[in-house]
């Protein structure tokens, strides 16, 4: 009976709380002002980008940053890597940055890592792994390194 019952139930909740009524969310000239400026859309355009051979279809790290009044899409790329910094205006490859992975300059392993292109002088590698945060500029060059978490594990037993 408990089966039927809450069957029952559910049948008549899905029929009673369809309707035909819908809620418009389209502006209009009645309702422009229900809506907040920052969420409307201004312009829609394509931007092709210049990709070489090397670049993975997935990014970790992927940003859009305005520097010196342009768009700039940067993203680290895990497989070589490098950080891509393309001119959004120009739609072209702006720098290209391998990291070394040791050494002086080195970053270690990019496969799991988030940065911030502020400038050209100035680019913020965090890697995860290691829990450090570079300060690099867009020739790799690595200017301050400092450890920003200790990664700890916890072991949870229940």
């Amino acid at each position: 009976m408990s089966i039927k019952y809450i069957t029952a139930i559910a049948v008549l909740f899905l029929v009673f709380s369809c309707g035909t009524d819908s809620f418009d969310l389209k502006m209009s000239n009645g309702n422009w002002k229900d809506f907040n400026e920052d969420v409307v859309l201004l312009e829609d355009k394509v931007i092709e980008l210049p990709l070489d051979d090397k670049t993975g279809f997935w990014h970790y790290s992927m940003a859009v940053d305005e520097v010196s009044e342009v768009d700039m899409l940067s993203f680290l790329n895990p497989l070589n890597n490098s950080l891509y910094i393309y001119d959004l205006e120009n739609s072209v490859l702006s720098s290209k940055t391998s990291f070394d992975s040791e050494g002086p300059n080195g970053t270690g392993s990019l496969t799991l890592a988030f940065h911030k292109y502020i400038n050209p002088d100035t680019v913020l590698v965090f890697n995860i792994w290691q829990g450090v945060m570079y300060f690099t500029n867009v020739k790799g060059t690595v200017t301050k390194k400092t450890t920003v978490d200790r990664l700890q594990r916890r072991r949870s037993y229940s």
